[in-house]
């Protein structure tokens, strides 16, 4: 063999198969990070940081997309109902800390208050397994 057939087996290899490889690896990328923004964006305010920040039509507008979206689990009224509660009972119960969603959902049990923000807790476990439920089914 020489170094022309060499080349001309790279350039094959590279053009047929490198190339198809890294496409595909790329566009299965592309679909992970859009569906995770996806589910980000839907769930985000849910996160202190974000709905303390919010105006009482700004929840009320992502509740709405939360509730069409999950629209048998939740209903846009309570989320809101539940969301503006929590807002005032939290300095009370979680005190100044930030909470991520696995801290807020563990912090809801162990202070046995899942049941009066029975909504939230929800969605908290919804978003918290959706990563994993998408890998299940293909979508990386």
């Amino acid at each position: 063999m020489n170094e022309t057939d060499e080349s001309s087996e790279e350039a094959h290899f590279r053009k047929h198969i490198f190339y198809i490889i890294l496409d595909n690896f790329i566009g299965g990328l592309t679909v992970c990070f859009s569906a995770t923004k996806q589910i980000s964006d839907t769930f985000s305010f849910l996160f202190l940081r974000n709905y303390q920040k919010m105006s009482e039509e700004e929840l009320k507008c992502k509740a709405s997309k939360l509730a069409e979206e999950y629209s048998k689990d939740v209903s846009r009224v309570d989320l809101v109902q539940e969301m503006n509660h929590i807002t005032m009972v939290r300095n009370a119960n979680f005190g100044r800390k930030q909470l991520g969603a696995l801290e807020r959902l563990n912090a809801l049990a162990e202070y046995k208050l899942e049941s009066v923000f029975s909504k939230l807790s929800v969605r908290l476990r919804t978003f918290l397994t959706a990563p994993s439920a998408e890998r299940s089914f293909g979508k990386l």
